[in-house]
């Protein structure tokens, strides 16, 4: 099980087996985009193959299958949801952690989130079964080692190709779980959107489901949009490369902080005409 403790009220919810912690370190912004850039580049050069970000996606409770326009199911031309990097480790961390895992050891990963929050979850128990291609040696460095952790329902992909670090994807956070807002939704499970907590100063949310618009950017005519069709500042149904937001305040201040928000949105009026 997981264990995670929520900062500010302290609350434990769950726990893990006993066994062995090592901790993913977040990703700081510019890896974080550079890392995302470069999975949807390969994901658009082969946009129905097999992708190891797009299986751990349909894993571990994202792309439950691909809307259409009119609320259908697109299975033929499903492109389906991405489970991106989120965390990093060295390989040399990875490697002691594939030892404990392959030793039939409990292993435990812990993350922590941007205010306070930690969260760990079980990553190797009896029963895991743990896949690598390569590595291919380099100059004594393990440059190319793909490794996937397969625990019960939950996968775990790591990418060590760069012989130094191992870039984590698969831990998605359920209803409830904490998430940095500066990743869009990214770090939450399918449908759900990581939404501000009441500490306006704090970059860390919750993941939550949520019968509001989603936003993400058009970045043709650098507005936000809403993920939706037929509606005012609608922008279509999101793709699964983009990031969504819970606010239209959210999506602005993270990618267009340069404009007003009149100006973020296509038909700022229309919006608040409709609150009201």
């Amino acid at each position: 099980m997981a264990t995670m403790q929520l900062k500010g009220t302290g609350e434990i919810m769950g726990t893990q087996s006993s066994g062995e912690t090592f901790t993913a370190q977040p990703l700081d912004g510019e890896t974080r985009r550079a890392r995302r850039a470069m999975v949807v580049e390969s994901l658009l050069a082969d946009p129905l193959g097999e992708h190891a970000h797009r299986h751990l996606a349909k894993k571990n409770g994202k792309g439950r299958g691909c809307t259409t326009a009119n609320g259908g199911k697109d299975s033929k031309n499903c492109q389906g949801k991405v489970a991106f990097d989120t965390n990093v480790m060295t390989v040399k961390e990875v490697q002691a952690l594939k030892k404990k895992c392959d030793g039939v050891r409990n292993v435990n990963i812990k993350r922590s989130f941007p205010g306070g929050s930690e969260v760990t979850d079980s990553l190797c128990r009896a029963g895991t079964t743990v896949f690598v291609k390569g590595p291919r040696q380099n100059k004594g460095k393990n440059k190319g080692m793909q490794m996937t952790v397969r625990n019960g329902n939950q996968e775990t992909h790591m990418d060590c190709s760069d012989g130094t670090n191992c870039y984590l994807s698969g831990l998605l956070q359920g209803h409830g779980g904490p998430c940095s807002l500066n990743h869009g939704s990214d770090d939450c499970e399918d449908h759900l959107v990581c939404y501000p907590n009441n500490d306006i100063a704090s970059v860390e949310g919750t993941c939550m489901d949520t019968d509001s618009l989603r936003w993400y950017v058009n970045w043709e005519d650098h507005t936000c949009v809403a993920d939706c069709i037929g509606r005012p500042n609608c922008g279509g149904l999101a793709q699964y490369h983009d990031e969504l937001y819970a606010t239209f305040d959210l999506c602005c201040a993270t990618h267009l902080s340069w404009q007003s928000r009149r100006e973020c949105i296509p038909d700022y009026d229309s919006w608040y005409d409709r609150r009201e």
